[in-house]
């Protein structure tokens, strides 16, 4: 049987906790996710392979990063209102935030495609991984747009 925490009242020091671990797990797990991938590429396709994702790894952080932030500024908005038991600006900030994302997700995918040479220009990127690097980062960005929903969608969901 699953337990229902109510975050607006009770121990809030407790609470804050509670609310953290899957938050910290989450990261640990991206993480060795991270780990494994260039394990794996570094055993069947060779060192610059690995390069070309690593050179990546700034602005792909960026988009990951700043997805999860967006996301978490509507779990706040969002908590204020479950704090207020406000069912219609629940549902308004829910439909926004699933649209917002989508909207921002499609918009950071069409520019960051045809930026992304220029990305990897200002990362100084290795002219033996180029290509390999354009090809990871034009698919981490063109994913962007499930990225955010996932990551809207989730923070939605903890709260």
């Amino acid at each position: 049987m699953m337990r229902k925490v109510d975050a607006t009242s009770g121990n809030l020091p407790k609470l804050i906790f509670i609310y953290t671990i899957p938050l910290i797990l989450t990261t640990v797990l991206q993480n060795l996710f991270d780990i494994a991938d260039k394990a794996v590429l570094g055993n069947m396709a060779g060192t610059t392979a690995v390069a070309s994702i690593a050179a990546t790894t700034t602005v792909t952080s960026l988009i990951i990063n700043g997805a999860v932030g967006l996301s978490t500024g509507t779990a706040i908005i969002l908590a204020r209102f479950v704090g207020q038991k406000n069912e219609e600006k629940i549902r308004k900030t829910i439909d926004t935030s699933v649209i917002t994302s989508l909207f921002i997700g499609l918009l950071v995918a069409v520019v960051g495609y045809f930026l992304t040479p220029l990305f990897l220009t200002f990362t100084n990127c290795p002219e033996e991984c180029y290509d390999g690097a354009l090809v990871y980062m034009r698919i981490i960005i063109v994913a962007t747009p499930v990225t955010l929903l996932y990551n809207y969608g989730s923070a939605i969901l903890r709260t």
